[in-house]
Order: structure tokens, then sequence, then C-alpha cells
């Protein structure tokens, strides 16, 4: 979902945006390490990004895992491989 918003002392509107994913509950089966059924819990990622976009400019920074909840991103024989921290990327570029 993308809101745009027009400020004064800006010439190009300024866009928010926020997304979300959800990954259901996944079942594991691997008998070889005693374990023959198994799950990993669903989980639900919320990210968010602040765009500005003009004649010259792009900017953009994006966040991820806005709430910074821990989760499984994968099943695994033996668990879940844990998923990615919040993190935060910033991207500038000026066109000339």
């Amino acid at each position: 979902m993308t809101y745009s918003h027009s400020f004064s002392a800006l010439p190009a509107p300024v866009k928010f945006s926020v997304g979300v994913s959800y990954e259901d509950e996944r079942t594991i089966s691997a008998s070889a390490f005693g374990i023959y059924y198994a799950f990993v819990d669903s989980y639900t990622v919320w990210d968010a990004a602040i765009s500005y976009v003009s004649d010259d400019w792009d900017v953009q920074l994006n966040i991820k895992k806005l709430d910074n909840t821990d989760y499984y991103s994968s099943a695994m024989y033996l668990g879940g491989l844990p998923g990615e921290e919040r993190n935060a990327k910033l991207t500038v570029a000026y066109r000339f």
C-alpha cells in the first residue's frame, strides 16, 4: 500500500509505503534424525519505505521487519533457519 503526500517545501511528492508478507506453518519429517513430525510456526513480516523522486534526486529508505520479532524463515531437519533481523537501507542517487 502506498500513500503520496506533497509538502510545500518540496517540488515533488513523498511516497510512504507499507508491505506485509505471511508464511503459514510448515511441517518437516526427518526420520533419519529421529524427528518423525515437527513444524515451524507461521509468521508475518511488516516492511516500510519512504521515497522521494525529483528531477535531480532519488532518495529511498527501506526498513525490513518493522516489529523485529523472531521467526524461522525455512524449515530444516533439526529445526528452522532464523529469519533476518530488522534492517534499513538508504539509497541516494543524483542525476546530472
